[in-house]
């Protein structure tokens, strides 16, 4: 999460939209970036992969969020969508301080990808770490309702029981 909040207010003229683009390609949103005291950004903590096809066939105003890596082969996609952080935000995820030390839920490149893509979109220097705060979050959910593991023939005569 990237609580930028009204950090960057006085850029807002000068500032693109926010696009959710899918490794798909497909986008989910082009609206305006929120300038209040709750405004966020949230991504995914796994990296996400377009094919290059696709990619290179990305207009330039994606390309705060799909480019190229450094390894020449695979382009980096970064699905993000506004948050608010408010109580109801903390109340539903908790803080993880250390996200390195937790790869279950977090993927270091990711991370890495995350800001890259805050700093493109945001136009700040590509600097060290310590200049883009975020914060690393997992939601968990109780699901009380059972789930079926198992073939669909195994379902099926089940079902029919």
């Amino acid at each position: 999460v990237f609580p930028y909040k009204e950090q960057y207010k006085k850029k807002k003229d000068k500032l693109q939209n926010l696009i959710t683009v899918l490794p798909t390609a497909q986008r989910e949103n082009d609206e305006p970036l929120l300038h209040n005291d709750e405004a966020g950004l949230i991504a995914y903590t796994k990296s996400q992969d377009m094919e290059p096809d696709l990619a290179k066939k990305q207009p330039k105003v994606v390309d705060p969020f799909v480019w190229a890596r450094d390894d020449g082969k695979t382009f980096a996609v970064v699905q993000t969508w506004p948050v608010e952080i408010n109580k109801a935000f903390e109340q539903a995820f908790r803080k993880v301080e250390n996200p390195e030390s937790d790869p279950v839920h977090f993927e270091p490149r990711a991370l890495s990808e995350f800001k890259t893509s805050m700093r493109k979109l945001f136009q700040l220097p590509k600097s060290g770490d310590d200049e883009l705060k975020v914060m690393s979050v997992v939601r968990e959910r109780k699901h009380e309702t059972p789930i079926y593991i198992g073939t669909g023939e195994y379902l099926m005569a089940m079902l029919r029981i």
